[in-house]
């Protein structure tokens, strides 16, 4: 989660680079470049998570992988969301809750 602590606490630079990835993660006209830069490396995760789940789909285990991607680009982008509903700055590391989220997720895969 190294790049994730950096977006959320490295200053704006930081912060500029988090919308960024998000940008090209979620629109279609930077698909080949997410491709390119980005499958190879998800490729090998998706692998190691279909080994540890082989009832699982691929489809399925792509779909979570895809959730959990948001999820964290989610958390880069849009602490103020966050902040907005809770009714206050919360000053909470969220980064432990975000990996809970997304375990749960995986973990309920098969069902």
């Amino acid at each position: 989660m190294g790049h994730v602590f950096w977006v959320l606490h490295g200053g704006a630079a930081w912060s500029a680079y988090g919308r960024l990835i998000a940008h090209v993660s979620s629109d279609a006209r930077w698909g080949h470049i997410a491709q390119s830069c980005f499958d190879p490396t998800v490729v090998i995760f998706l692998d190691e998570i279909e080994a540890l789940q082989p009832q699982v789909s691929r489809e399925r285990i792509s779909a979570h992988f895809v959730f959990m991607v948001s999820a964290m680009l989610s958390l880069c982008t849009s602490r103020w969301r966050i902040d907005g509903l809770a009714g206050k700055d919360c000053k909470e590391d969220l980064t432990n809750t975000l990996l809970d989220f997304c375990e749960t997720g995986f973990n309920t895969a098969s069902r």
